[in-house]
């Protein structure tokens, strides 16, 4: 009975709303929504350009103590003027498409709502200093509604890398799936899209993300996976051999001022 609040030092509330108490109306929860943006933005480029610069092979030529130039090279492509399409534009979502825009990038967004106004468009929430897009001034252009007419117009606006970074709900369960691949495959340049998922495994139905890995012009042309379905992912995951697969576990988020800035939060909000 003397329970005022609680603070959770992670941004989603999918885990805490399975609490007993998360109900009960004398007791406030707070979130570490806010503090997120950098490390995972950093992690959404770090894999994106190792699959873009074909850092794979660099790193087995170095093992191989291989010297010369090859030309793998000649294939590989810059940012510049690519399409980053993100799922979910709040503080994760808005600090991605800020260093996206610094790489020369057009940003595309997608929210459950419309944004119309200057107002609409602003962050309301906590962000580090310095980050993120706090006016949404960022998106070349930006998308409403999660139900899949208006997820398959966002898809066909030509994207080469989707990063999802939204919150998992009833409605976001199951978001992405062979459909949504057909749609990139059709619309996205070079025959598909990049996928970046660091929101939550059930967004995107496993197996047929599995089987577009596998498959030549399927839409997806690789992916990175900060969650998956179930976590730890067992040995035996056909995802730890799929093609130009990124694998690891939950992390993307987490650095050595993860836990300071998360209780900074709590300590503001008492």
């Amino acid at each position: 009975p003397k329970l005022k609040l609680v603070h959770s030092i992670t941004a989603g509330v999918d885990y805490t709303s399975k609490s007993p108490i998360f109900g009960d109306p004398s007791i406030r929860w707070t979130y570490s929504s806010g503090i997120h943006g950098a490390p995972m933005a950093e992690w959404v480029f770090m894999t994106y350009m190792a699959f873009q610069k074909e850092w794979d092979f660099y790193r087995e030529a170095q093992r191989n103590r291989e010297w010369g130039f090859h030309f793998k090279a000649m294939r590989t492509r810059d940012l510049v003027g690519r399409r980053m399409g993100i799922m979910g534009y709040g503080s994760i979502g808005r600090q991605i498409g800020r260093v996206a825009q610094a790489m020369g990038m057009e940003i595309l967004a997608l929210t459950a709502t419309e944004k119309r106004t200057k107002e609409d468009r602003r962050e309301a929430g906590y962000r580090l200093p310095g980050m993120g897009d706090p006016e949404g001034e960022v998106p070349v252009e930006w998308f409403s509604g999660l139900g899949k007419e208006a997820l398959h117009v966002f898809l066909a606006a030509r994207i080469d890398i989707l990063v999802i970074s939204l919150p998992l709900t009833e409605q976001t369960r199951g978001m992405l799936g062979k459909e949504e691949f057909d749609v990139l495959a059709k619309h996205s340049p070079y025959g598909g899209a990049f996928i970046s998922n660091i929101a939550r495994g059930e967004v995107v139905n496993q197996d047929e993300l599995i089987a577009a890995l596998k498959t030549e012009g399927s839409g997806v042309r690789g992916a990175a996976l900060d969650v998956s379905i179930p976590e730890p992912l067992p040995t035996d995951s056909p995802f730890w051999e799929a093609p130009n697969c990124f694998i690891t576990p939950p992390n993307s988020s987490q650095n050595i001022k993860y836990m300071s800035r998360g209780l900074q939060i709590m300590v503001e909000n008492l």
